[in-house]
């Protein structure tokens, strides 16, 4: 509590002024990074979980489909063409 805001007052407050939730920003910036990444193809999809901030590979392909629709493999696919 370093500005005297409990955690649960400081996401409400976030979700007020920005209309979405903390957890949702920050997976939001995450998955835009990780779409950088994936243009790279030197990287491995485990390799931009773990850049991004993802615990491992199934939590990021889980995340990134629920933001974008589909798995990254399959974007990534999408870049090639």
């Amino acid at each position: 509590m370093h500005f005297n805001m409990t955690p649960s007052y400081t996401s409400k407050i976030f979700k007020e002024e920005t209309g979405e939730s903390i957890l949702d920003y920050i997976n939001k910036v995450r998955i835009e990074k990780a779409k950088q990444l994936l243009s790279n193809f030197k990287f491995t999809i485990e390799n931009i979980a773990h850049l991004t901030g993802y615990c491992n590979s199934n939590v990021f392909i889980r995340i990134f489909k629920k933001y974008e629709g589909i798995i990254p493999g399959k974007y990534r696919d999408f870049l090639k063409t």
